[in-house]
């Protein structure tokens, strides 16, 4: 440093001196290069605030710097999570393929088996002769959501959620429909499988009736 901008230089802290002004705050944004130069020319209060504020500027960075590598860490260990998960669906899928492939070979009622999985006919159609695609996408075309089952039924919705939970609805098939509320599952269900149930609704509903009035007595039912 120049001895004569050294001059200027401490004649405009002095001047900041007797304004009142923050000196430390002034040589704290001078070149760095600069301060061997200049703080051996302040008083020793002032050279001691420098250097307090020196070294909390200096942990203020490193503290900085200790909190990113700890997000990029947390990160780093995040993606390691989802990539690992990812591998672990995968493989699952994978082996969920590989077991319904073999089931497939060794089902009487290879058709049904088929169009009853969430596989996708594309995927579907490597493993079936010509006639199988075709009865396997008559089946998944004709199946019936639950509106179809009780309109063959002749129930109400809460009929048929008893009969569904009570195992006495064969289903067909879940499928993954997307809506404006987001993704649900629906129920399907084959109507030749359906339309033969119709000549047990009577026995269903008076056996419902007859669980009903012994609960009110506090008997027990038997099966």
């Amino acid at each position: 440093m120049k001895q004569e901008h050294k001059a200027e230089i401490l004649r405009r802290i002095a001047r900041k001196r007797s304004a009142g002004e923050d000196v430390v705050k002034y040589v704290i944004g001078l070149p760095q290069e600069w301060r061997p130069d200049l703080l051996p020319e302040l008083p020793e209060e002032e050279r001691a605030a420098v250097d307090r504020l020196i070294a909390g500027r200096e942990w203020k960075r490193w503290a900085r710097a200790e909190l990113q590598k700890s997000k990029m860490s947390k990160e780093r260990a995040r993606a390691d999570v989802v990539a690992a998960r990812c591998a672990e669906a995968v493989a699952a899928r994978c082996s969920a393929w590989d077991q319904f492939t073999q089931d497939l070979q060794v089902r009487t009622d290879r058709v049904r088996f088929a169009a009853a999985s969430s596989y996708l006919q594309a995927q579907l159609d490597p493993l079936l002769s010509k006639e199988e695609r075709l009865e396997c996408r008559k089946l998944r075309k004709a199946a019936i959501t639950r509106e179809g089952v009780r309109q063959v039924l002749g129930c109400t919705a809460t009929e048929y959620a008893r009969w569904f939970e009570q195992g006495r609805l064969p289903l067909f098939r879940t499928r993954r429909v997307a809506a404006d509320y987001g993704v649900h599952e629906v129920r399907t269900f084959l109507p030749q499988e359906i339309e033969p149930l119709r000549a047990s609704v009577a026995a269903w509903r008076e056996q419902h009736q007859i669980r009903k009035v012994a609960k009110r007595r506090g008997l027990v039912v038997v099966k």
